[in-house]
């Protein structure tokens, strides 16, 4: 059995990160920023937010947080949106979630360009994931597949089981393992003996 060490992966992908911020930062002259989007006063959104504006610092990257009230109307978050897709500066675009419900989430998140998508949840990103475009993917899902090149495991051919179909781990890292060939297997509640497809799989995720 091997043990895939994900903190070993993830200092690999930091030096890479610091490295190519610093030749945007040379070759643009600009200082490339993450602007994540927090409405309301949701606490778990808001620690998520600083530990992201937090480890974002942490490689070079600007990260700023626009908080915005509870109260703001689906128009003026479009808004916002829109200015941050034509800030040259401003290289992903990331809202919090859930918003609160009078905002339709799809439609906002949809206002994203889909090159500062860096969640993958526009229509767009969506549509280039099941069709093998590049595009972003989310960030669990793309996570996976670091550790597995890493580690220079696979996929081809592979029996993979994948337990949950969420649409941002579940359904596309699915996706991205049958665009590495491997034959998916997706388990879920309603899954008939799950402890026997398991068993037949080269490589369970759950």
């Amino acid at each position: 059995m091997q043990l895939l060490n994900g903190r070993e992966v993830a200092a690999f992908h930091r030096e890479r990160v610091e490295r190519r911020l610093a030749d945007i930062q040379e070759e643009l002259h600009i200082q490339p920023e993450l602007a994540i989007i927090l409405v309301g006063d949701d606490a778990p959104s808001a620690m998520y937010a600083r530990s992201m504006q937090k480890t974002a610092r942490a490689v070079g990257l600007k990260a700023e947080i626009y908080q915005e009230p509870d109260s703001i109307s689906e128009v003026e978050l479009l808004s916002l949106i829109d200015k941050l897709n034509e800030q040259a500066s401003v290289f992903g675009i990331l809202p919090m979630m859930p918003l609160p419900r009078h905002l339709n989430s799809q439609r906002i998140i949809d206002c994203i360009d889909p090159k500062k998508d860096v969640d993958g949840l526009t229509d767009v990103n969506i549509a280039h994931l099941y069709t093998g475009r590049p595009g972003f993917v989310p960030c669990t899902p793309r996570a996976v597949i670091a550790i597995l090149d890493y580690y220079h495991i696979s996929l081809s051919g592979k029996d993979v089981a994948i337990i949950g179909r969420s649409n941002v781990v579940g359904k596309p890292l699915a996706q991205l393992c049958l665009n590495r060939n491997a034959t998916v297997t997706h388990c879920h509640t309603r899954t008939k003996d799950l402890k026997a497809v398991c068993r037949r799989a080269d490589l369970v995720i759950a």
